[in-house]
C-alpha cells in the first residue's frame, strides 16, 4: 500500500496557517482513518517539535481512489 504521508507533508507544509514550517518542526504527523461508502478520510494533526503547539489539521478526501480535495480544518 503507498504511503500517503509523503505526498501530503509538502501540502501541509504549503498550507500552514499561513507560514510554511520547517521540515524539522514537523515532530508527529497523527493519522486517523474513517471509511464511509465510497469514501476514505485521513486526518492529519501536525505538531512542533515539544508537541507544545498544534499548527494545523487537515484532512485529504479520497473518492473511489482519487483525491478529491484537502483542507486546512
Amino acid at each position: 500500500m503507498e504511503n500517503p504521508i509523503g505526498k501530503l507533508i509538502p501540502l501541509l507544509l504549503a498550507c500552514s496557517l499561513g507560514s510554511p514550517l520547517a521540515a524539522q518542526e514537523l515532530t508527529e504527523v497523527v493519522l486517523f482513518f474513517e471509511n464511509a461508502p465510497g469514501q476514505v478520510q485521513e486526518r492529519y494533526t501536525i505538531l512542533d517539535k515539544d508537541s507544545s503547539r498544534i499548527h494545523g489539521e487537515y484532512i485529504k478526501y479520497h473518492l473511489n481512489g482519487a483525491l478529491a480535495t484537502a483542507r486546512h480544518l
